[in-house]
């Protein structure tokens, strides 16, 4: 009789035990299916919301004060604007740079920061996909205005504004953020650069350090990285936010792997128990197999090719199953967006029928261990 009709024979003998093994691996998988898939959906969202907290890097030139930066009376100090670029196409752990020139002025006898920007470069070393920017992309000739700088000077977007004697038409109006922005008046880099006589100057380059960090010391470690690129350049960390961040992301990173590891193992749990009592109610089988020549190597085959099947089908029916719960569930639990990964497939249908077969094995091989002549005897 071959293997096939023998593990055939098997299945219908053992109806119950087929099943509870099958519905096992679907459950385990559906579980395994649902939490990694809304997991990235959640973590998605949570990087949205930490990007949104701004950038977490400051580079400025070196000898810089940054107690006269933090007063808003910026030093004269400059650096080209060539290394905005220079950081965008070097291998630095760090993405969405902005170049930025900024002065204290006065207009209408209000205090503006005025700031030339140039729209965010991201970067090419490492990024492989294009992101949302967190700069401004501010249009020759034009002004975003800050929400306390707009009420104070009664701006709006169409109207304008005059600043050292250059008129800008204020495109849009920022929302309030309770942070030096509000009286920032955004314009274009080269609109500025002409009016404090610096062209091709600029005095910080904002970023955003990217979760590429190794190890507790991710600020000495892009320090290190900058600095490499740009040796004549300091970098101040915005350490609230860069730790808030990064913290965030290994928590959710734990947490996610817990879960994963707990779900499997329950699972192989399960397959090895499920396992044990079949092999433990079919020793009578065993042994009159045995007992009339059919060899260790075939019977294992026999229990083995069994925990192969439920396994690919229980993985193939537990990834419908896991997508399709993650497709009605996870939108609301990781208020991101839900994507199917079909590699989460090609994953199920080898890791189930590998983690039945190791599982299975040591059981399997405790029952064609038994003596035969014991297993009848008791029998």
């Amino acid at each position: 009789m071959s293997i096939t009709r023998m593990i055939i024979r098997e299945i219908r003998s053992g109806k119950l035990n087929f099943l509870l093994c099958l519905v096992t691996v679907a459950v385990a998988c559906a579980a395994f299916v649902a939490l990694l898939t809304i997991s990235r959906g959640a973590a998605q969202s949570t990087n949205r919301l930490l990007r949104d907290m701004g950038f977490n890097i400051l580079i400025v030139p070196k000898g810089a004060e940054m107690a006269r930066y933090w007063s808003l009376d910026f030093p004269d100090a400059t650096m080209p604007e060539d290394y905005v670029e220079k950081l965008s196409k070097s291998d630095v752990t760090a993405e969405h740079f902005v170049a930025k020139l900024q002065t204290l002025t006065v207009v209408d006898g209000q205090k503006v920061v005025l700031t030339g920007v140039l729209p965010e470069l991201g970067n090419v070393g490492r990024t492989r996909k294009k992101k949302a920017p967190m700069g401004y992309d501010v249009p020759q000739g034009e002004a975003f205005a800050g929400s306390g700088l707009a009420k104070s000077l009664k701006l709006a977007p169409g109207g304008s504004v005059t600043v050292m004697d250059k008129v800008f038409k204020v495109s849009k109006v920022l929302p309030e953020t309770g942070t030096m922005e509000d009286i920032r008046l955004f314009t274009h880099l080269h609109d500025v650069q002409p009016l404090l006589d610096k062209e091709g100057k600029i005095n910080a380059i904002d970023a955003l350090g990217c979760r590429c960090y190794h190890g507790d010391d991710f600020m000495g470690q892009i320090t290190s990285e900058v600095n490499g690129v740009l040796p004549d350049v300091q970098i101040q960390h915005y350490k609230s936010i860069a730790i808030a961040r990064e913290l965030t992301r290994r928590q959710f990173d734990a947490w996610a792997e817990a879960v994963m590891i707990a779900v499997l193992a329950l699972g192989a749990c399960a397959i090895a128990a499920l396992t044990y009592l079949n092999v433990r109610h079919r020793r009578h089988e065993i042994g009159l197999l045995r007992t009339v020549g059919v060899g260790t190597p075939r019977i294992a085959w026999l229990f083995l090719g069994k925990a192969i099947l439920y396994a690919l089908l229980g993985a193939s029916l537990g990834f419908a199953l896991g997508y399709g719960a993650a497709t009605v569930w996870g939108p609301g639990v990781a208020a991101g967006k839900i994507e199917l990964d079909p590699l989460l497939l090609a994953y199920a249908l080898s890791g189930a029928p590998l983690v039945a077969i190791l599982f299975g094995a040591v059981p399997i091989l405790h029952g064609l261990m038994l003596d035969p002549a014991f297993i009848l005897r008791e029998e």
